[in-house]
């Protein structure tokens, strides 16, 4: 096949030429090359002419015809438009490349029906416009099938960019090669492939870049991140340190005497007692205690207030209105409430609590309760093991621990009537009896 394309295309190059026929005493005629003679006579019978004037002018030749294409040569012509045309048929049909081969194929036709009738010329003319166009057409394929393969590069390139979140950290660089993508765009569905192919390559080429600008940008703000929480940190443990300090300062000191002004104007004493930890519960040898009151340690982790005294009947009144007590006298302890009564209370002296003593106002646990009844003694009681009615308000014909009978008020005492413990707190006499 490709003898017969190099021979044919050889035909195709003195297919339009014209044939200069009877030059020198040549012709042509289907071909063959003859060459014409003249007939020689005897020279002695040749007649004496007599020869023209040096100066007369000399006769000028006679034109020398010209000859068309042959019917071989539009044969080999024709041979290569097919060749061409087995090509043509491969190109894809895409982007307006069918309306191009219809084109084609109806220039074909042309020749061929020129061919068949026998006007070589015109057939000639018409199979080597055909084959020229052909050959066009498919150098239009490769660049159309070259600017294909560069944008497939240029998307390939946009998803990985994009996977790199270019468009946010490299958005400048990725707008810029969004851009020439469109460009390219415009210039492929102009047919303008060549130029489209070096606009995608471009973008590939920018979108590269993005990636890398894109890690480069991602790791200068992780650093900068890095660097700022780093910052933040210290700063945090700085203020903490210095809050600990500061609150080391102010903290109260264990046993230390507060006065907290309820919401009626009545002052109310408070004592802070410390974390730490003690033994909760009484020996079973210990006379009165009951089965629930197993030993165990326990550990308080946090400070609290504790009203020195109990809550009086005036700090009561002047807080919820009113007096529900028996043995009424201001300061005495409140008698005859609930529980549900003291939650209300406590509710109404919350905000102060929170605002003169820095903590909520609630009623003491029982751990905390005997942490601060106890003030570091293991005995019944704060003073000893002994009860009568000497050292607390109770029924002195009923010692306890003792058989020495003491008094019995029969009523309450103001608050403050007996001594108070070691860190002060006042009738705080005994635990879960």
């Amino acid at each position: 096949m490709k003898e017969v394309e190099l021979i044919a295309t050889a035909r195709c190059a003195w297919a339009f030429a014209w044939w200069l026929g009877g030059r020198n005493g040549t012709t042509r005629t289907n071909g063959t090359t003859r060459t014409a003679k003249a007939p020689v006579s005897d020279v002695s019978s040749v007649p004496d002419v007599p020869l023209p004037a040096t100066n007369a002018p000399a006769a000028k030749p006679a034109p020398v015809p010209k000859a068309g294409p042959t019917e071989s040569d539009v044969t080999d012509i024709a041979v290569e438009a097919t060749v061409q045309k087995a090509r043509v048929e491969r190109i894809d049909d895409a982007d307006d490349f069918r309306e191009r081969k219809i084109a084609l194929a109806d220039g074909l036709n042309r020749a061929t029906a020129n061919r068949r009738e026998k006007r070589w010329v015109e057939a000639a003319q018409g199979f080597t416009n055909y084959v020229n166009e052909c050959k066009a057409l498919l150098a239009l394929d490769n660049e159309r099938q070259t600017a294909k393969k560069s944008r497939a590069d240029a998307e390939a390139a946009k998803s990985r960019a994009s996977e790199a979140e270019a468009s946010q950290y490299a958005k400048p660089r990725w707008d810029a090669a969004g851009a020439l993508v469109e460009e390219a765009n415009g210039l492929f569905g102009k047919m303008t492939f060549a130029v489209a192919a070096t606009k995608y390559a471009a973008a590939a080429r920018q979108f590269a870049l993005c990636v890398d600008e894109a890690k480069a940008e991602r790791r200068r703000q992780a650093e900068e991140a890095d660097a700022k929480a780093k910052a933040e940190q210290e700063k945090r443990e700085r203020e903490a340190a210095e809050a600990k300090a500061r609150a080391e300062r102010e903290a109260p000191r264990n046993g230390e005497c507060r006065t907290f002004t309820l919401p009626g104007g009545v002052e109310m004493e408070m004592i802070y007692v410390a974390p730490g930890s003690f033994t909760m519960g009484s020996p079973r040898s210990e006379e009165g205690r009951y089965d629930d009151e197993t030993q165990h340690r326990v550990t308080l982790t946090k400070g609290y207030w504790l009203g020195k005294y109990e809550v009086t009947q005036r700090q009561w009144e002047s807080v919820m209105g009113e007096n529900p007590s028996h043995f009424k006298r201001p300061d005495r302890p409140v008698e005859r409430v609930s529980w549900d009564d003291c939650q209300k209370f406590i509710e109404k002296v919350d905000a102060a609590s929170r605002r003169q003593l820095g903590g909520e106002a609630r009623l003491p646990t029982e751990a905390e309760w005997e942490y601060a009844c106890r003030a570091g003694t293991t005995t019944a009681y704060s003073w000893g093991d002994a009860l009568n009615g000497d050292k607390a308000n109770c029924d002195g014909n009923y010692p306890c621990g003792t058989t020495v009978k003491g008094r019995y008020r029969q009523e309450t005492a103001d608050v403050g009537s007996y001594s108070p413990n070691a860190w002060w707190f006042y009738d705080r006499r005994l635990i879960g009896k």
